[in-house]
């Protein structure tokens, strides 16, 4: 996901937001949002996720089953994306790269999303 705020909304700013699907090549799926001020339609914040399917047990990229890309390709959207793709990459971190390691964390239940990840929210209070 990638998300660019040009201008941050102030208390008791309206804002719309409008999100659509699209194709993203073989196998994905693209979600683009943009929120705009209501009152001057200024673009707040644009953003874009590209969304795949893996096989739980191969854990690869699988194609989006027929029936599946059948019943969802009616809401596609024939858009380019709001942003161009920012293939910059993140420098991996270890204990010498990092400036700060905090080891010895275990996560609650309560700190687990749908998925059992940990809540991002819970990564940034660590």
């Amino acid at each position: 996901m990638q998300v660019v705020v040009d201008k941050y909304p102030t208390w008791g700013d309206v804002v719309e937001v409008d999100t659509w699907v699209s194709q993203s090549g073989k196998n994905g799926m693209r979600r683009d949002w943009l929120v705009r001020d209501c009152n001057t339609g200024e673009t707040l914040t644009r953003a874009s996720s590209v969304w795949v399917m893996m096989n739980k047990l191969t854990r690869r990229l699988s194609k989006i089953p027929e029936e599946v890309r059948g019943e969802i390709e009616p809401y596609f959207v024939n858009s380019d994306p709001v942003l161009t793709e920012d293939s910059r990459k993140l420098t991996k971190l270890d204990d010498k790269t990092a400036d700060f390691v905090r080891s010895g964390l275990t996560p609650r239940w309560s700190d687990l999303d749908v998925n059992q990840h940990v809540n991002n929210v819970k990564y940034i209070g660590w």
